[in-house]
């Protein structure tokens, strides 16, 4: 039985309670352990936590080696990125793009986190689906993020508020009571919403890099106003494009989104039309289905 190594993962998905070993590679014969002393370790699954005294211990190991891409590592955290940057990983899986002839494997934090089931996206399509009166009880926009580090959210943010109030139960422009937020839950919170800014928080070189923020704003059957240029072929055939409004994060493009949405949100007939799409596209459970497969299929020959 083959010794697999995991480190360097964010706290919520440590040795412990990691998801992918308890739940995607549970069936696959492993032994997991969690001693970097241990003799005998034939594969290092790092997360995208790796710190120097990571990054060195994993550069001397001799053994296969996976990365686990969680964050964005080309802005924030540049050690496992530069490490990438060299080929240091036999596979890299997460939050990139698909392409198994580099061994690279898309397994978005959307699929991890969130609970999907063959009947889920459908269920979502047709209770979305409502009236004039519904959309009224709703309110403008939300935005849901603890901060702005690389300036994606302020900008769209101050020019939508100025159409109508954009509530902020997070820290990020905070005008919400947190702890009542909390006790709400973020998909129920959002259902009272018809918009909701959404961005990742930055634009990147990893293609195909995208978390769990755009799938629960589709979730609550929110419009997303979304960052673009990071979505790829295999999200546009979950999530159906028509629906969401993406914008570049610049004065001119920032500028037509708002006069887009005003426009929309003033004719309500309009804005029931373009939110009673569907939201997510007939293949989108397959799609899933298809990374996982995927990825399960590129660890098991490594138990052999």
């Amino acid at each position: 039985m083959k010794n697999i190594l995991l480190m360097s993962m964010f706290p919520r998905f440590n040795y412990k309670n990691n998801n992918i070993k308890n739940s995607l590679l549970k069936d696959i014969n492993f032994n997991y352990i969690d001693d970097k002393n241990h003799p005998n370790i034939d594969i290092i699954l790092a997360g995208s936590f790796i710190t120097e005294k990571d990054r060195d211990y994993i550069i001397s190991k001799k053994c296969y080696k996976i990365l686990y891409i969680t964050e964005p590592i080309q802005h924030h955290y540049k050690i496992p990125y530069l490490l990438y940057l060299k080929n240091e990983f036999n596979m890299c899986f997460g939050c990139i793009y698909n392409d198994p002839q580099k061994n690279y494997y898309k397994f978005p934090l959307y699929i991890q986190i969130s609970k999907i089931d063959k009947d889920l996206f459908n269920n979502i399509n047709n209770l979305n689906k409502i009236k004039i009166l519904d959309l009224n009880n709703k309110k403008f926009c939300a935005l849901i993020c603890r901060h702005d580090t690389w300036k994606t959210r302020t900008n769209i943010y101050k020019n939508l508020n100025t159409i109508d109030h954009i509530v902020c139960p997070s820290k990020l422009f905070n005008n919400y009571s947190n702890e009542e937020f909390n006790k709400i839950g973020k998909l129920s919170f959002l259902k009272n919403y018809i918009f909701n800014i959404c961005p990742e928080n930055t634009y990147t070189d990893l293609k195909g890099y995208i978390t769990e923020k755009l799938m629960d704003a589709c979730k609550a059957g929110c419009i997303p106003i979304y960052l673009e240029d990071i979505m790829d072929n295999i999200d546009k055939n979950i999530f159906n494009t028509k629906r969401i409004i993406f914008y570049k994060n610049n004065k001119e493009s920032i500028n037509t989104v708002k006069i887009f949405i005003e426009k929309l949100y003033k004719n309500k007939n309009e804005l029931l039309k373009f939110y009673n799409q569907d939201i997510f596209l007939p293949d989108a459970f397959k799609e899933i289905e298809n990374m996982k497969n995927n990825l399960n299929n590129s660890f098991t020959p490594l138990h052999i």
